[in-house]
């Protein structure tokens, strides 16, 4: 069932990951007692207990927002420079592939037709600047020792 290992940094890192498990297990039960405690409706018998657990509830609840909020921070940006970093050019569809791809324009009765039903939504425009663009290549493999790269930091 279990195998003995003697690479002691993979079972240094198992024993990590079990403490680290623990630890929020721990921090989740305790998170959800204090949650608990401060919606109660019953009365507490010391009233001071009762506003310091208030207060704890609101802590975590404003630490619990900041990391939702840090976390959506984080997914914008990992997504902007994916789209940034991705070094493959978006296919633009053409006015011809927009009718063969079944944009089909809708008739509004006066002779016109009409796409707007059926259009799809096109991401807005970056603006890269230079700088941007040499962060980029001091991060890539291929461009990093590039003599374009040791030119353009030149100037």
């Amino acid at each position: 069932m279990y195998e003995v290992s003697s690479e002691v940094r993979g079972q240094l890192k198992v024993l990590e990951s079990i403490d680290r498990l623990s630890h929020r297990r721990k921090m989740e039960k305790e998170k959800d007692q204090i949650l608990k405690a401060a919606k109660s409706r019953s009365r507490p018998e010391d009233p001071e207990a009762a506003a310091k657990i208030k207060e704890q509830a609101k802590k975590l609840q404003q630490e619990e927002a900041q990391k939702i909020r840090d976390k959506k921070a984080n997914e914008a940006a990992l997504a902007a420079l994916s789209a940034f970093g991705s070094g493959t050019k978006r296919k633009r569809p053409s006015p011809a592939e927009g009718v063969s791809s079944g944009l089909t324009g809708q008739d509004t009765g006066s002779g016109h037709t009409s796409l707007l039903g059926t259009q799809t939504s096109r991401q807005p425009k970056r603006r890269i600047t230079a700088r941007d663009l040499l962060f980029y290549m001091e991060q890539t493999k291929e461009t990093k020792k590039s003599l374009v790269l040791y030119k353009s930091l030149l100037k």
